[in-house]
């Protein structure tokens, strides 16, 4: 198993002092490498209320100036919102500055102030992903092309230079549903399982993309995000951890995401309520069970933990560090 790590960089009270928020993040991708993770990478949100930072490759380029192996990378660039050129571009140009350890994620994304905030229709949303997707492959491809679609019309485009990596870079797609979890299969280099999906729903959607995977003759690649954080026990991780995932989940419960919609009270929202079968959280013992446990019912070999909440007002760096430090000593070793 290869394990990531996914920074939400805000600030829900003042909006104020990210910077320092960027320079703690540097610093705990930098431990990441160190005691073995793989990656680590970003989201991409707009008009939000608590300063978060909206370019995840501008901070992918921050973390890969600042390491020498962990790859880094997008999840997920919102990809109707911005022009398919232009994101081909700027990832090739990451992509060569990295020396190839860049990952672009995609996802569709949902908020209307976003759609609204960059001029979308809606009802373009899957045209432009989907599109988007290919264009940027063309752009990689170093060769002219034209495209005649219902979201983009472009004639003899020709992008240079190549990406560092041989077609470019992996582009992993993000969804929480069945038609997303195919369109991963078509069209995508992995499929990564939002954090929010349990571990049934989680099955029914990796079962869904591996048949449509299979079926374009592409090899599946499963990637599982999770809320996960590890400690010296688990009445620690659970002090540590608890209260910043609560809030985050009090967050996405007012979003009205489809996970939480069961839920009829804000005050029901916690992670006792919720963390079953879809956090992974405890002792290093605990993690190591876990981790096998989930990639013997995916089949996935890559973990990403979301450990830093932006909606969730913490937890502090100080505890990140000592969590990343202890994953990387405790739980990597033992999750080969």
């Amino acid at each position: 198993m290869k394990f990531g790590i996914y920074s939400s960089i805000g600030n829900p009270v003042t909006r104020k002092g990210l910077d320092k928020h960027v320079d703690q993040v540097v610093e705990e991708a930098k431990l990441a490498e160190k005691v073995g993770f793989d990656s680590c990478v970003f989201g991409e949100r707009h008009q939000e209320k608590d300063g978060f930072l909206p370019s995840p490759l501008i901070l992918a380029t921050t973390v890969a100036a600042n390491t020498t192996s962990l790859r880094t990378g997008t999840m997920l660039i919102l990809l109707p919102l911005h022009h398919p050129v232009q994101v081909a571009e700027d990832s090739l140009t990451l992509d060569i500055i990295s020396k190839g350890r860049l990952i672009i994620g995609v996802g569709l994304g949902a908020s209307e102030a976003d759609l609204q905030a960059f001029g979308v229709d809606r009802k373009m949303r899957i045209q432009r992903l989907e599109e988007g997707i290919e264009i940027i492959r063309s752009c990689w491809s170093a060769k002219k092309f034209s495209v005649s679609g219902e979201a983009y019309k472009l004639t003899d485009i020709q992008i240079l230079p190549e990406p560092f990596q041989p077609s470019g870079p992996p582009i992993w797609i993000g969804a929480n549903s069945q038609l997303g979890a195919k369109r991963a299969g078509r069209m995508g280099d992995a499929f990564v399982v939002d954090p929010s999906a349990n571990l049934e729903t989680s099955l029914e959607l990796i079962d869904a993309y591996r048949k449509e995977a299979i079926s374009f003759g592409r090899e599946p690649q499963v990637v599982v995000m999770r809320d996960s954080w590890v400690a010296r026990t688990t009445k620690e991780a659970i002090s540590d951890y608890g209260p910043a995932l609560g809030k985050a989940y009090q967050y996405y419960w007012k979003k009205g995401l489809k996970a939480y919609q069961g839920i009829k009270s804000e005050n029901e929202v916690s992670l006792a309520s919720l963390g079953k079968n879809r956090v992974i959280l405890g002792s290093p013992e605990d993690c190591i069970k876990e981790y096998h446990r989930w990639h013997d019912a995916t089949g996935a070999d890559y973990f990403i933990l979301r450990m830093r909440h932006a909606h969730g007002y913490g937890p502090s760096h100080e505890k990140i560090m000592e969590s990343i430090q202890l994953f990387g000593e405790s739980v990597i070793p033992n999750c080969a």
